[in-house]
Parts: C-alpha cells; structure tokens; sequence
C-alpha cells in the first residue's frame, strides 16, 4: 500500500454528447478555456452536439490559500 498523496484531490466530471469526434474534441477545448477563465461548472450547445462540466477544486484552495 502507498502513502496517501501529499495533495488535496481534484475533480473534473465533463459530460460531452456530439455527432463527430471532433464535436467532443470542440466541446473539451471549450470546458478547459471555461475552467482556466475561472469557471467551475458550465454548459453549452450548438447544433451538433452538447456539454456540461463540474470542477472541484475546493480543498486544493483551502490548502493552498492557507
């Protein structure tokens, strides 16, 4: 058994629907442009395909901002 890791765990649900490879590829482009934006959840659609993201940070910042 390994020791724990030293860092607080993040978390990244994306949930992507889409009629070609790259309408995934789009929408996950799109979900790291959000998160590095400062978002933490969103969602968007166009007429191919359709996304929605959680990201968790939370106990990564409170050990980091301590």
């Amino acid at each position: 058994m390994t020791d724990p890791s030293p860092f607080p765990p993040l978390t990244l649900k994306v949930e992507a629907t889409g009629a070609t490879d790259d309408d995934l590829l789009i929408a996950l482009d799109e979900v790291k442009r959000l998160i590095s934006e400062g978002f933490r959840s969103g969602f968007g659609s166009n007429e191919s395909g359709s996304f929605n993201f959680e990201y968790n940070d939370t106990a990564w910042r409170q050990t980091n901002e301590s």
